[in-house]
């Protein structure tokens, strides 16, 4: 997987995946389980399960395929 050096320091270094590998799908089902638990009050686990559901409903029609 390609990433970026930021800090070409030994002992310190940061490394961050490439733009180019970033699934829109799996970063929308993020912000949901963000807003899910901070405005949404849900719990870990049931914030977990509707992850659970939006992944499977994400990867359907690949699956149909």
């Amino acid at each position: 997987m390609p990433s970026y050096d930021l800090n070409p320091w030994e002992p310190l270094m940061l490394q961050l995946p490439s733009p180019t590998t970033i699934r829109p799908s799996a970063l929308a089902i993020t912000v949901a389980a963000l807003v899910m638990v901070s405005a949404g009050r849900w719990s870990v686990l049931r914030t977990l399960g509707g992850c659970a559901v939006l992944g499977l409903l994400t990867a359907a029609p690949n699956m149909l395929a």
